[in-house]
């Protein structure tokens, strides 16, 4: 037997072990990156709920309490009024204020996210701002700035509008529940 060939005997060990080595380095790494691209979609996902989750939150917040603030121009059934007409003209100014300071903010909101809602949710948190808008001004109309020309009609008309804004908020709310349901299983509606 040649010295070449001791040689290569001896190292056979050695090359099919250091061969073997490599394979499960390459098993591993595979195994690894498989793990990885899992933990990262995992955390991708939760990442995306946790964002979502946060925005739609903040615009239930805020509709909520523009949507209150609306609805006490108009109220329904029992409410209060200052007995004296002079303090009558400062708590409807209160009134008009606090709701046009929750219109504003909750127009802000939406419009930031805009680009996060989807295109038919934005435009009917939209169509609630401007329902609430009409609110406020007809309001503002009749009962700040001209309250001696309060018109009956409009007033009604207001009542009815309160309602529609309850039930647009409201149909939209059901469907923003289905859609968080959704993302915490996985997306499937």
């Amino acid at each position: 037997m040649e010295w070449w060939e001791t040689l290569l005997i001896s190292l056979m060990p050695a090359i099919i072990a250091a061969a073997i080595s490599l394979l499960q380095l390459k098993r591993a790494k595979k195994e690894f990156e498989d793990k990885y691209s899992l933990d990262k979609k995992s955390h991708i996902s939760q990442t995306r709920f946790d964002t979502e989750f946060a925005i739609y939150k903040e615009l239930s917040g805020v509709f909520v309490n523009m949507i209150r603030d609306i609805n006490q121009l108009f109220p329904k059934g029992l409410y209060y009024t200052p007995v004296r007409k002079e303090l009558e003209l400062e708590y409807n100014k209160e009134l008009y204020d606090r709701s046009q300071k929750s219109l504003n903010e909750a127009t802000r909101v939406i419009c930031s996210y805009a680009i996060f809602v989807p295109e038919d949710w934005f435009n009917r948190f939209m169509n609630i701002c401007n329902e609430c808008y009409i609110q406020n001004r007809m309001f503002f109309d009749n009962k700040v700035a001209f309250p001696e020309h309060s018109n009956q009609n409009i007033i009604d008309e207001c009542f009815i509008r309160n309602e529609k804004i309850n039930n647009e908020y409201g149909e939209l709310i059901k469907e923003l529940r289905k859609y968080i349901k959704s993302l915490e299983n996985g997306g499937q509606i």
